[in-house]
């Protein structure tokens, strides 16, 4: 097998600069408004994908196929959980902190969401790992992926717009880069897929930018977000 030293370096100089920014988006957070439940969902979003950042920097340099495997897998399951707590945070503005834990549709649905993402887990074997030591997914698993992280924006999605049509003036202006955010984030998602499934090579060369709307997604959640 051959090492891919264009991707350990850039991987190696982008994703610790993502990390740190995505740091200093939980102190404002935090500093905004640590109580408020949605705020604290969004830190979790945030610690998650930090999380995901570590762990694909520790099997990036790693020749051990059952290791990138596994970190390429936690990697992925660190994102949807991050995901999750995004959805989470939307519903909490939605529906109010008092009667977020007393809705039986809401844990109905949070229960659902989260066996999809335990599911996952168990379909480890559709990750493979190339030559160059590049993780690379199997159809089937990147149909799930794809199934799992579209299903999620959408909700995220849906429950964004009823909350801006209710929302007016500053407020609804501002929630609107909230909006933009989670479709930014969901274009690095879709590039994520398409990177893994490694069936269009070109798109790695683009990996920069597509980074960069996930980044700019990510500030613009935190720009967004409606407070109490």
């Amino acid at each position: 097998m051959i090492i891919n030293y264009s991707r350990v370096i850039s991987t190696s100089v982008i994703t610790p600069i993502i990390a740190i920014i995505f740091v200093i988006l939980i102190l404002l957070t935090l500093k905004r408004d640590k109580d408020y439940l949605a705020n604290k969902f969004l830190v979790f979003f945030y610690i998650l994908i930090i999380i995901a950042c570590i762990t694909q920097l520790i099997y990036l340099y790693s020749s051990n196929i059952v290791f990138i495997t596994y970190g390429n897998l936690f990697t992925i399951t660190s994102l949807n959980l991050g995901s999750f707590f995004l959805f989470l945070s939307i519903l909490v503005i939605y529906r109010g902190e008092t009667y977020f834990f007393r809705d039986k549709k809401i844990i109905f649905m949070m229960f659902l969401i989260l066996f999809f993402i335990i599911t996952e887990i168990f379909l480890v074997e559709g990750i493979s790992v190339s030559e160059n030591y590049k993780p690379v997914w199997s159809m089937n698993f990147g149909f799930c992926q794809f199934i799992l992280s579209q299903g999620i924006i959408a909700i995220q999605f849906f429950l964004s717009v009823k909350i801006y049509k209710k929302v007016i003036g500053s407020v609804r202006n501002k929630f609107r880069y909230f909006i933009i955010g989670i479709g930014l984030l969901d274009v690095h998602l879709i590039w994520l897929i398409i990177y893994n499934l490694n069936i269009i090579p070109l798109v790695e060369s683009f990996g920069t930018i597509f980074q960069l709307c996930g980044l700019i997604g990510a500030f613009l959640l935190y720009y967004g977000m409606i407070q109490k």
